[in-house]
């Protein structure tokens, strides 16, 4: 009986709760939402109204006495109530980032709440991308620093499918001082938004790197996760055409892109890196990253290849030699089943 009565009276509470009738200047901690603050179903009935209600001077008054008394409790609060409330906010982004930094396994749902909660938003998207920026130079060089920028970039993509991409791709640019470089952050950001390069925009890309070195723009520009995808696509991908005009540009800017660099600024030098002595074109790591790419590109773009000894040995040997044509070879492979389940080309 007393669940029975407990649930007609909250949903009676939901149902004729109104902004209107609220004069929080005659309340002065009343006893009995002290009283509904304590008991844990009264405390789902605040979490739910503060959803419905974000503005409700009442509910904002409850949730902060929560807060004092028995904890935010987190993970009871959605998405329109923290962001709207700048501790629940950061309690969830407290506990969500100490579990993905930590090592622990992370499933794919809690990383898609983790996005919604900070895509909510402009303000809490804005928030985040400083907040993680500012984490990422304190733990610089640790894990915890790939954790924050690969968070940064997926956070980036999410806001971008809201429809907030182009305000989304200025703000980012201007805290990573990705503005400093104007012809490549519009390179870039032309092909990312559209999910697909083109001719015109590596070719720009590839002249400015081949300059002298000392005038090259960083390469942690090239290192965005959205834009090595697609390029790392085109590159093996069959259904990606390429003219053989441009192919060694699309080849050089993944190798390029794939060598280990001083990949990101540390905050204290303007995002520059510090030129090195020969250019990075030079060294053994580039030539063998730029062998394998060719190599095997060849096997994944012709359609009619066979799965011949020769072929898999060849595949194996750039698994095992080169990170950026591992990624190449699942893209490829991911793309071959989708086409025969598709009825697409075989092979």
């Amino acid at each position: 009986v007393d669940r029975e009565v407990r649930g007609y009276l909250k949903s009676m509470i939901i149902k004729h709760f109104g902004l209107e009738q609220i004069d929080l200047q005659q309340i002065s901690n009343p006893r009995w939402l002290e009283q509904m603050i304590q008991d844990p179903e009264w405390r789902d009935l605040i979490y739910e109204l503060s959803e419905q209600f974000p503005s409700s001077l009442l509910i904002s008054f409850a949730m902060e006495r929560i807060s004092q008394q028995v904890g935010l409790e987190a993970e009871k609060a959605g998405a329109e109530s923290a962001s709207s409330k700048l501790k629940i906010f950061n309690s969830v982004l407290k506990e969500t980032l100490a579990d993905m930094t930590n090592g622990k396994e992370v499933m794919p749902e809690d990383l898609e709440a983790l996005k919604s909660l900070i895509c909510h938003s402009e303000h809490t998207f804005v928030y985040v991308v400083a907040l993680f920026r500012q984490l990422a130079m304190k733990h610089k060089g640790e894990f915890q620093e790939e954790c924050l920028l690969r968070l940064s970039e997926e956070i980036r993509v999410e806001i971008a499918k809201r429809g907030k991409g182009r305000q989304a791709e200025a703000f980012c640019n201007a805290i990573t001082g990705a503005v400093e470089y104007p012809e490549v952050a519009m390179a870039i950001g032309s092909m990312t938004s559209t999910k697909k390069t083109n001719p015109s925009d590596i070719s720009k890309l590839y002249n400015i790197y081949t300059a002298e070195v000392s005038k090259r723009p960083p390469a942690w520009l090239l290192q965005r996760h959205d834009f090595l995808h697609i390029l790392t696509e085109t590159v093996f991908d069959p259904k990606f055409k390429i003219s053989p005009a441009f192919a060694n540009n699309y080849r050089w800017l993944l190798s390029y892109a794939a060598i280990d660099h001083d990949r990101r600024p540390d905050g204290e030098a303007d995002g520059q890196e510090e030129a090195p002595a020969s250019p990075p074109e030079e060294r053994e790591e580039f030539k063998k990253t730029m062998e394998q790419i060719e190599k095997v590109q060849a096997l994944t773009k012709d359609e009619n290849s066979a799965m011949s000894p020769e072929t898999l040995m060849a595949l194996r040997e750039g698994i095992q030699q080169c990170e950026i044509v591992s990624v190449g070879i699942l893209l490829w492979v991911g793309g071959k089943v989708t086409r025969r389940r598709e009825g697409g080309w075989g092979g």
